[in-house]
């Protein structure tokens, strides 16, 4: 539902910048989530064979970013905020 209600709403605050908001909310979306696919692709969803050119300690720290991202920093706020709206 966020994903339904979120763009146009953000698309009405822009006002006449709905142009700047647009391009920047497709890189956002699309386009860094399209990357990331590419990536995963490439390295066969290995996170650690994808970041092991960084470093170990780097690679379990992303791979730590990456998981704390997803579950309590990102998606729990996000959905508490679609339901309250």
């Amino acid at each position: 539902a966020g994903n339904l209600i979120f763009p146009p709403y953000l698309g009405v605050l822009s006002g006449s910048s709905w142009l700047v908001a647009f391009i920047g909310f497709l890189f956002a979306d699309g386009g860094l989530a399209l990357l990331a696919v590419i990536a995963a692709t490439k390295f066969n969803g290995d996170t650690s064979k994808m970041f092991s050119r960084a470093g170990k300690g780097l690679s379990i720290a992303l791979g730590c970013a990456m998981v704390i991202c997803i579950g309590p920093l990102l998606a729990i706020p996000r959905t508490a905020a679609t339901t309250y709206e």
